[in-house]
């Protein structure tokens, strides 16, 4: 990582782990503060914004994973910008599973930690290829497809499409009404109105194919097939909350590589 050294927060409750990770990560290049136990990771990072956090999955007073969706919903509520969340856990990866991590952390590792893998994987996060799905190290049948490691946007097949000069004014177009979909979506979940829902999903669908941002197509998707004039399906609203933090990826992403 070029620029400016990146301030990564680090929550683990092992004392010896944390100073030895805190170490190695320092060792790469990386700016690292410390939190001991879940809710100290939070409040340090409700209070300094860290772009990126390495969590232990079983912590004290909140779990890894609890402090990442606490970090989710604050970004949702105040629209900040959106965190790079690895989960680190000594147990086997498929231990969770993808239903619960989903757009919720962006990759899972396992213990013992590579630390010179952390620093690449945080690299294709932040620069290449950063996932908004978590990466199933273990293979497992529930995320384990390449993938889960493309970014937010394929930029280079966007850029082939319209030409360097004309892709910042697309993309600005595309996340301007993404966001009016997702809007309108969230409305007429509201209001029961399936139908509604579904005609919206199916238009943000095949936008969201169209513009490369793949991780939307899923989620958009199962609204457009199991909403309806007298069903919305079960899974909608968390489906919706997926939407809504791809779509703050792909606009964080277009912002760091694009300028928007």
């Amino acid at each position: 990582m070029s620029g400016k050294k990146l301030k990564v927060l680090l929550a683990e409750d092992d004392p010896a782990t944390g100073i030895l990770a805190k170490m190695n990560l320092e060792k790469l290049g990386l700016e690292v503060e410390m939190a001991t136990n879940g809710k100290e990771a939070l409040d340090m990072w409700r209070a300094h914004g860290h772009r990126a956090v390495l969590l232990d999955f079983n912590m004290p007073r909140m779990s890894g994973l609890d402090v990442a969706r606490a970090i989710r919903q604050d970004e949702e509520k105040n629209s900040a910008g959106y965190t790079r969340i690895i989960l680190i856990t000594a147990k086997p990866l498929d231990h969770l599973a993808a239903t619960q991590t989903r757009g919720v952390v962006n990759m899972m590792i396992s213990k013992p930690v590579d630390y010179a893998e952390v620093y690449n994987k945080l690299e294709d996060l932040f620069f290449g290829r950063g996932a908004v799905a978590p990466k199933n190290e273990s293979g497992g049948d529930d995320d384990d497809t390449d993938d889960t490691m493309n970014p937010p946007l394929d930029l280079q097949e966007l850029e082939e499409s319209v030409g360097a000069d004309g892709l910042a004014d697309i993309l600005s177009i595309f996340i301007r009404q993404a966001d009016e979909y997702v809007l309108e979506i969230e409305k007429a979940l509201g209001q029961g109105d399936g139908l509604r829902v579904s005609q919206l999903a199916h238009k943000l669908k095949g936008s969201s194919a169209q513009f490369t941002a793949r991780a939307m197509v899923e989620p958009a998707e199962y609204l457009q097939k199991n909403c309806d004039e007298k069903t919305v399906g079960d899974d909608a609203p968390r489906m919706l909350e997926i939407l809504k933090r791809e779509l703050a990826a792909v606009k964080q992403y277009a912002r760091e590589q694009v300028g928007l």
